[in-house]
């Protein structure tokens, strides 16, 4: 079986991957109006400014939907596995798309599950990840 990609960091989401090795959960947030955003982005969708810092977050929240992969796009992931987007506590606008880890009956799932980040070593790089709280 072929190993899991190791994500890149970049210059742009190393604060995200320097929060995920400390096993925090840091998003951008808008220094304007404090609207989080799932990734970094050039203007903020909610007031439009343009200047961002990182912010931890508490890592809950609920399944907004999710989909079961049968066919993996990617090396190294067993099939079937459970793609989610996770609706943050903090903002529930703020939606963050990863796979579900951990023990979960597939026939169950259903959306408003609450969920909690967990941190998985994959390559020298902490992967954040959900799994049912």
């Amino acid at each position: 079986m072929a190993e899991k990609p190791v994500p890149a960091p970049s210059e742009e989401t190393a604060p995200y991957w320097e929060g995920a090795r400390r096993r925090e959960l840091v998003l951008p947030r808008c220094t304007g109006c404090g609207w989080y955003v799932a990734q970094p982005r050039l203007v903020c969708p909610k007031c439009q400014g343009e200047t961002f810092d990182w912010h931890p977050v508490s890592g809950t929240g609920k399944i907004h939907t999710c989909t079961i992969v049968h066919q993996a796009a990617a090396p190294g992931f067993d099939v079937p596995y459970v793609v989610v987007r996770v609706s943050l506590d903090e903002q529930p606008e703020c939606l963050i798309t990863t796979n579900l880890v951990g023990a979960y009956d597939v026939e169950r799932l259903d959306i408003g599950l609450p969920v909690v980040v967990e941190f998985e070593e994959r390559g020298g790089v902490s992967l954040p990840q959900f799994r049912l709280e």
